[in-house]
């Protein structure tokens, strides 16, 4: 019997590669101006042009990325677990 797997891999907390211990998560907000932030996400796919935004993104699957940071040496990685929507 097959065992059902996802996809998209379940997050779960990295150990640094250097330090062997767990890293603690966070995010890198992307800031557009002084008064909008948001999460910095991974799209999938090869965007084409758009002449109001600059990227055409219509219909791509945005992954969440999650930083993670070692309380020891400081060492970042970064993980795009699941997708949370299309965009557009």
């Amino acid at each position: 019997m097959k065992t059902a797997r996802s996809r998209y891999p379940a997050p779960k907390t990295p150990q640094c590669p250097d330090c062997k211990v767990d890293m603690e998560p966070g995010i890198i907000p992307d800031t557009w101006n002084a008064l909008v932030s948001d999460r910095s996400a991974w799209i999938s796919g090869i965007p084409g042009d758009n002449l109001l935004t600059g990227l055409k993104l219509t219909g791509k699957l945005m992954f969440p990325i999650v930083s993670f940071r070692c309380g020891k040496c400081g060492l970042l990685r970064e993980y795009a677990f699941r997708p949370t929507e299309r965009h557009g």
